[in-house]
């Protein structure tokens, strides 16, 4: 057996490209084919520690050339990928003999964790369990997400959410600029960004065309993989809870000012707010509220972690990222309580 060494069968060959870029990083020999009747045949000819196979590619199937290779590699772990979202694509790739199945669009980060949990377990190492780490569906509709348009009199990022998805393309809200709603022509370059429960995500596209209606939409190519650019250490739960936000050092011109705002997320480790002024990147703030989660009063401090311009109700402001640096361990424990509350509801 070639040591620590994987095939990947999968047509889309940027994916490939990029993901056995990560895995040779990761310290791994990649072979790349792009049909199942190639993926069949390096099956025979070497002896690979994995497989990751693709459902949908040229010649042959993946799932067809599951069920060949599964003939002549009983242990070898096969990882499926695909773009079928449903519970029955991935119970009929476990019938089959997978060893895992994995949803496109997928964290690249996450994909290569479990390529080496799996293989941990297979060389007799105590591996942790991904069960609940890996997210396989990253895209729901009324989703929150950030469209960043690199081209033209619109260039800027904007807020926007998710209306549809299938197995290729998501449906995006058009953005709202100061003259009305933003529709881009086909083949425009975004940038699509949203927040995970444990990180900020990304991902290049286009636009493919454009929905008319008394909402616009558009339609943008779906990503085989996205990136995370700002991992969280603690969970955060969609929560509106009215805080007053004080800068430290005072307001820009000198003077104290308080922001009377809502929260858009709140976690443990800190918020996401939405506000009309611009505020200085890593500024000190306190923050307060009352009758926060149960309590009289909430007060701590932060940081300004990322600021985004946006647009709110047809007009510029401001989307930040707040880290906590001090919180009262009684105000901790209620949000720790409150975000596992919401992770069950």
């Amino acid at each position: 057996m070639l040591e620590r060494s994987i095939l990947i069968a999968d047509d889309e060959t940027n994916l490939c490209r990029i993901l056995s870029a990560e895995l040779r990083k990761a310290g791994y020999l990649v072979t790349a084919v792009h049909d199942g009747v190639h993926a069949i045949q390096q099956a025979k000819d070497s002896d690979y520690q994995m497989i990751i196979l693709d459902v949908r590619m040229p010649i042959l199937d993946g799932f067809s050339a599951l069920r060949e290779i599964r003939k002549l590699r009983k242990d070898t772990p096969i990882i499926i990928m695909t773009a079928y979202e449903g519970h029955d694509t991935a119970a009929s790739a476990l019938s089959m003999g997978a060893t895992a199945c994995v949803s496109k669009p997928f964290d690249l980060e996450s994909l290569v964790a479990l390529v080496k949990a799996t293989l941990d377990v297979g060389n007799g190492r105590k591996s942790v369990d991904w069960s609940n780490r890996i997210r396989t569906v990253l895209f729901n509709k009324n989703q929150p997400v950030l469209v960043e348009i690199h081209e033209g009199r619109y260039a800027g990022e904007y807020r926007s959410t998710i209306e549809d998805k299938d197995d290729q393309t998501l449906t995006v809200a058009c953005p709202l600029g100061n003259g009305g709603y933003l529709t881009l022509s086909a083949g425009s370059p975004i940038t699509i960004g949203f927040a995970g429960e444990d990180a900020f995500y990304r991902f290049d596209t286009s636009v493919l065309a454009t929905r008319e209606g008394s909402t616009p939409f558009l339609v943008v190519s779906k990503p085989a993989l996205i990136y995370r650019i700002q991992r969280r250490r603690y969970t955060r739960a969609l929560a509106r809870i009215p805080v007053d936000i004080v800068l430290v050092n005072g307001h820009l011109d000198g003077t104290d000012h308080t922001y009377r705002v809502f929260t858009e997320d709140i976690g443990v480790g800190g918020c996401r707010i939405l506000m009309d002024d611009e505020l200085p990147d890593g500024a000190e703030v306190s923050i307060h509220g009352n009758d926060l989660l149960g309590m009289t009063t909430f007060a701590g401090t932060g940081k300004i972690a990322r600021g985004v311009k946006t647009y709110i109700s047809r007009h510029i402001g401001w989307e930040y990222g707040i880290q906590f640096t001090k919180v009262d361990d009684h105000v901790r424990r209620a949000l720790r309580e409150m975000v596992e509350s919401s992770a069950h509801d």
